[in-house]
């Protein structure tokens, strides 16, 4: 069984994962105007 397919919510997840990552890198590239 491939990894993320037991749990129901997995590509939720990854959505707010890459989401937050966007975020950081933005915070990151732009300093503090997000």
């Amino acid at each position: 069984d491939s990894l993320g397919y037991n749990y129901p919510d997995y590509d939720e997840n990854v959505t707010k994962y890459l989401e937050t990552q966007k975020r950081i890198s933005n915070k990151y590239l732009y300093g503090n105007r997000y």
